[in-house]
C-alpha cells in the first residue's frame, strides 16, 4: 500500500519563547530600574517562519519540528502554534531542560538587549526529527 503524498512544508530549528520586558531605563552596573509589563511571545525561527506561512497560504500544511521541554513555556510556544495552523507534532518533548527561552530588555522607543538561557533547543539535531512524519 501507497504512503499518501500530501504537499507541506516543515520548518525545522530553534523554538523559543521571547519574555519581552519594558524596562524605564537601562541601569548602570549595581544599579536598579523597573520592568514596566511583561509580555511572551513565540519566537525562533520556527514560530516566526511556520506562522507567516500560514498567513500568507492558510490552505498550506506547515508543521513545526523543533526541541521544547516539558514546562509551561513549551507548553505556550506548542499552543500558540496550534491556534496558528501549524501542526506540532513534530516537536520533540524533554524532560532534561527548560524550553529556550530569551529574556528582552526593551526600553519604549530604545534598544533592545537579549539574554538568551539555550535549553532544550541547544542539542537540538537530526536524531529529533521523526522523518516518517515529515
Amino acid at each position: 500500500m501507497e504512503k499518501e503524498c500530501r504537499i507541506g512544508i516543515a520548518v525545522a530549528g530553534s523554538v523559543i519563547v521571547d519574555k519581552i520586558n519594558e524596562i524605564s531605563a537601562y541601569p548602570n552596573a549595581g544599579e536598579l530600574t523597573q520592568i514596566r509589563s511583561i509580555q511572551n511571545a513565540a519566537g525562533g525561527c520556527v514560530p516566526n517562519v511556520a506562522l507567516d506561512l500560514k498567513k500568507i497560504a492558510p490552505k498550506l500544511d506547515v508543521s513545526a519540528i523543533g526541541k521544547i521541554g516539558n514546562d509551561a513555556e513549551g507548553e505556550f510556544v506548542t499552543n500558540i502554534l496550534k491556534t496558528g495552523g501549524v501542526s506540532t507534532t513534530g516537536l520533540a518533548v524533554t524532560s532534561r531542560d527548560k524550553t529556550t527561552f530569551t529574556e528582552v530588555m526593551s526600553v519604549p522607543g530604545g534598544q533592545r538587549t537579549f539574554f538568551v538561557y539555550p535549553g532544550s533547543g541547544a542539542d537540538f539535531g537530526i536524531a529529533d526529527m521523526d522523518f516518517d512524519r515529515i
